[in-house]
C-alpha cells in the first residue's frame, strides 16, 4: 500500500509499505495510507514519544457478494503480513472482485506455471501460451446480490452477451459462460483481430456499450467489468502477454492500485509510476496509464525522458521512445508522444487516428479537442463513438446504439447521461409526442399493417407510403395518439378514421386527412430550413409495432444525423428505430422542429443506419391545397 507522511515542516514523503525518516527531528508528524476509494485520513503522532515506528490501520477487503465465500473455498485467506495475491487476500490489497478476476486472467495466461496456483484454480479457458494470435477475454462479476431489480445474480449473468468483431474467428454475438469455481462471475474468451477494434457488451438493464480495445499478436486483451447493486460499473483493462509474463507477485497489487487511483481521477502515487513503466513489456497499457497519469500531474517530461527521435534501440531513459518502437500500433502510444513532444504533436496525433481508437478516454478527449469538428479526419467508428462517449470513465466506451425511451402517460423515461440534453428539452419534446400517433390499416380480415404518423395540421397526418400503400380498396385507415394501444382484430379504441389524400413515392411520403380534426396544439411544426446537417442531434417519435402481439407502444428514439444523400432530399441517421417507426417524425432537438420523416433502416458494420425523407413542407401544402381546391 502507498503511504504518505509529513514531517514537522510539512514536507511529504511517499513510499510503498514503509516510510523511513533518516535522522528525524523531534516534533509532530502526520501519516496516512493512500487509497483511491477513501478520503485521506491523516493520523497525527509525535516523535520521539511514539517510539521507533508506528503502524497504520488499513481498510479491510472490499470483496463482497456471492463470490466472497467461493474465494475462501479456493484457499485465499486474509494475510496479516502483506499482499500476496497469488496465495492470499491481504488486508492491504483492498481486494475487489474485479481485481481478483484480472489477476486470475494474468495467472491463467501469463504467469509462470510454478506460481499463483490458487488464482489459476479459477480455471479460465486455456490458451496455448505459444500462440501468436490475438485474443480477447471479457470477464463480468456481480459485486452484490441483486444487480437488477427482481433478478438474481444467476439470472442476470445468463443474459450477459458480447458482440465481437464479425470478421474475427469466433466473432459475432455470444453469451458469456459461468466461471465454475467463482459464483457471481462469467466470461468469454475468443480470438480477436489485430489492431484497434471494439467489443459490445450487453448487460441486462443497462444500454449496450462498446469498449475500445487493441489486439496484439501473442497477447490477451482483458476487459473486466464489475456490476454493483446500484447499477454502477467498474471497468478495468489489461493487455497481458501470453506466457513469459515477468510481473512479480508484488507487482500485481501495484497495477491494481494504479488502475483504481486513475479511474477515480486521483493522482497515482509516484512510488507506483516507476513500477508501471517497468511493466510495459508485460502489459503496455500499464505504461500508457502511467503516461496519462504523469500528464494529468504536469510531469510529462518523466514519460518523455531522454527521447532520441529516430533511434530504434532500447532506451532505458525514455518510456516514450520504447513505446513508439515496440507498441507503435497502439493509438495511445502516439497520443502520449504528441502530448510529451509538442514540436511534433500534429504528426503524432495524425498517426494516432490512423491506428484507430484510443483505449483510454483521456486520449480520446485529446484527439477530439485537437481536431475539433474536422469530421473528414475521423475514422467512421471514431466519429460514432465521440458523440456518446461515456463521461467520468478511464477507458473509452460509448453507447453502441442509441437508447429506446418508452413513453408512458405522456412522459418518456429518463435518458442515459450521454443524452442529458433531452432532459433540458423535455417539456417541448413531450408536447410534440402528443401530435405523434399510430396509423393502422384495417381490412375485412383484421389489421393489414401499421406504422407511425404525425399531425402537420389539425386535420392532416403525414406517414410513410408503405404504411398505407398496400391497403385494399375496402380497408379503413385510423390514426390514434395513444401511448399504448391494441391493433389486433380492428381499429384502436380511440382511432380516428382517415382518408388518403396522396402518395408521393419518390419521397416515400403519404398524406392522410382526418375525418374529425384535432386541436391545433397537437400540430408539429415542420421546418422550412435545411437543418439536416451531419452531427446534429435528432429524435424519432415512433411506435414499436409487432402484429403478432396485440399491444404496441410509443417510443422516443434519439440519435444523430450521419449524412445527406440523394442530392440532399434524404438523410441518414442512427436512432435505434424499431419495426413500426416508418412514417415517424424526425425532430431536430436544438430547434424543436420536424426536419424529416423516417421510412427505413439497415445495418452497417454492427451499427444502425436509417434513412429519412426531407423537404416535407412544400409537398404537404401543395397536396393539401389541391385537396381544398377539389373539395
Amino acid at each position: 500500500m502507498p503511504i504518505v507522511a509529513f514531517d514537522p515542516d510539512n514536507n511529504p514523503v511517499t513510499a510503498l509499505g514503509v516510510v523511513h525518516f533518516n535522522d528525524p527531528k523531534a516534533g509532530h508528524y502526520r501519516a496516512a495510507v493512500l487509497s483511491a476509494d477513501r478520503p485521506l485520513e491523516l493520523r497525527p503522532f509525535a516523535f520521539p514519544e511514539c517510539g521507533d515506528y508506528i503502524t497504520l490501520d488499513v481498510a479491510p477487503s472490499l470483496l463482497t457478494g456471492v463470490s466472497a465465500a467461493a474465494v475462501r473455498d479456493l484457499g485465499m485467506t486474509t494475510s496479516e503480513d502483506g499482499v500476496e495475491p497469488a496465495e492470499s487476500l491481504g488486508r492491504q490489497a483492498e481486494f475487489r472482485l474485479t481485481s481478483l478476476l484480472a489477476f486470475g486472467a494474468y495467472a491463467a495466461y501469463s504467469a509462470r506455471s510454478d506460481v499463483m496456483r490458487r488464482l489459476r484454480a479459477i480455471k479460465l479457458k486455456a490458451i496455448n501460451r505459444k500462440s501468436q494470435e490475438a485474443w480477447v477475454t471479457i470477464l463480468v462479476g456481480v459485486t452484490g446480490y441483486e444487480p437488477l431489480k427482481g433478478a438474481s445474480v444467476k439470472a442476470f449473468l445468463r443474459n450477459v452477451q458480447a458482440l465481437l468483431p464479425g470478421g474475427s474467428p469466433g466473432g459475432g454475438d455470444q453469451r458469456l459462460r459461468p466461471i465454475v469455481n467463482l459464483p457471481g462471475t462469467a466470461y468469454l474468451t475468443a480470438r480477436c483481430p489485430l489492431g484497434s477494434y471494439s467489443v459490445e457488451v450487453s448487460l441486462p438493464g443497462i444500454p449496450p456499450t462498446r469498449f475500445a480495445m487493441n489486439g496484439m499478436a501473442g497477447r490477451v486483451s482483458t476487459l473486466v467489468i464489475g456490476v454493483a447493486d446500484d447499477g454502477n460499473l467498474e471497468v478495468l483493462q489489461y493487455l497481458f502477454k501470453l506466457g513469459g509474463g515477468d510481473l512479480e507477485e508484488t507487482d500485481l497489487p501495484l497495477i491494481e492500485k494504479a488502475q483504481r487511483f486513475f479511474v477515480a481521477g486521483r493522482p497515482v502515487p509516484a512510488s507506483i509510476i516507476d513500477a508501471l513503466l517497468d511493466a510495459k513489456m508485460t502489459d503496455p497499457l500499464t505504461a500508457c496509464l502511467a503516461g496519462y497519469a504523469l500528464v494529468r500531474d504536469g510531469r510529462r517530461e518523466q514519460f518523455r525522458g531522454d527521447f532520441r527521435k529516430g533511434d530504434t534501440s532500447w532506451n532505458e531513459y525514455s518510456a516514450m521512445q520504447n513505446m513508439l518502437n515496440h507498441f507503435g500500433n497502439l493509438c495511445d502510444t502516439h497520443i502520449l508522444a504528441g502530448l510529451c513532444a509538442p514540436e511534433d504533436r500534429h504528426s503524432y496525433f495524425s498517426k494516432a487516428l490512423e491506428c484507430g481508437l484510443p483505449v483510454f478516454a483521456d486520449g480520446f478527449r485529446v484527439l477530439i479537442d485537437y481536431f475539433g469538428k474536422a469530421l473528414d479526419r475521423y475514422p467512421s467508428e471514431f466519429d460514432r463513438a465521440r458523440r456518446t462517449l461515456s463521461i467520468g470513465t478511464a477507458y473509452s466506451s460509448w453507447l453502441s446504439r442509441e437508447p429506446q425511451l418508452a413513453v408512458q402517460n405522456g412522459r418518456f423515461e429518463p435518458p442515459p447521461v450521454q443524452w442529458r440534453q433531452l432532459e433540458i428539452e423535455r417539456p417541448r419534446i413531450e408536447r410534440f409526442l402528443t401530435g405523434c400517433g399510430l396509423v393502422t390499416v384495417v381490412g375485412d380480415k383484421g389489421t393489414q399493417g401499421a406504422g407511425t404518423g404525425f399531425l402537420v395540421a389539425p386535420d392532416l397526418v403525414v406517414t410513410a407510403n408503405h404504411v398505407v400503400g398496400q391497403a385494399t380498396e375496402t380497408a379503413r385507415v385510423y390514426f390514434s395518439r395513444a401511448d399504448e394501444c391494441r391493433v389486433t382484430g380492428g381499429a384502436p379504441g380511440d382511432g380516428i378514421l382517415c382518408e388518403c389524400l396522396a402518395i408521393y413515392p419518390e419521397a416515400r411520403v403519404a398524406l392522410l386527412r382526418l375525418m374529425e380534426p384535432l386541436n391545433s396544439t397537437f400540430v408539429l411544426p415542420v421546418s422550412e430550413l435545411d437543418h439536416g446537417k451531419p452531427g446534429r442531434a435528432i429524435c424519432v417519435l415512433g411506435y414499436n409495432v409487432d402484429l403478432k402481439s396485440s399491444v404496441v407502444r410509443k417510443f422516443l428514439l434519439p440519435g444523430f444525423i450521419l449524412a445527406a444523400v440523394d442530392e440532399g432530399e434524404t438523410f441518414d441517421h442512427d436512432a435505434s428505430t424499431v419495426g413500426g417507426s416508418g412514417g415517424a417524425p424526425v425532430l431536430d432537438v436544438e430547434t424543436g422542429t420536424v426536419i424529416g420523416m423516417h421510412w427505413g433502416g439497415m445495418a452497417e458494420g454492427g451499427y444502425k443506419r436509417n434513412r429519412a425523407s426531407r423537404f416535407l413542407r412544400p409537398f404537404i401544402w401543395e397536396t393539401a391545397g389541391q385537396a381544398e381546391a377539389g373539395g
